[in-house]
């Protein structure tokens, strides 16, 4: 079913261990989120900005989807910009 498929995904991609779950949802926890406390001090701009542009490519085997790969490119490097300056 959707639903089926839908979970899967969700713990395939390990979305709860960053994202709130409400619901039934926190069986499919399995894998520890990423520490980003102080992430501004461990990782430069420029790779916080290549990783949110092209996580796959920036970091092989990383869990984290292209979420602003479908946004249209102006929004996408706005997007980049003030999750950047957010981070650092």
């Amino acid at each position: 079913s959707l639903v089926d498929g839908g979970r899967l995904l969700i713990s395939e991609l390990n979305c709860t261990s960053c994202h709130k779950v409400e619901g039934d949802a926190d069986p499919l926890r399995d894998k520890q989120a990423p520490v980003l406390d102080l992430i501004g001090e461990r990782a430069r701009p420029e790779w916080i900005r290549s990783f949110l542009k092209q996580p796959h490519v920036t970091k092989p085997g990383t869990t984290m989807p292209d979420l602003l790969g479908g946004m249209p490119e102006g929004d996408r490097d706005a997007a980049m910009e003030a999750l950047t300056h957010f981070l650092a």
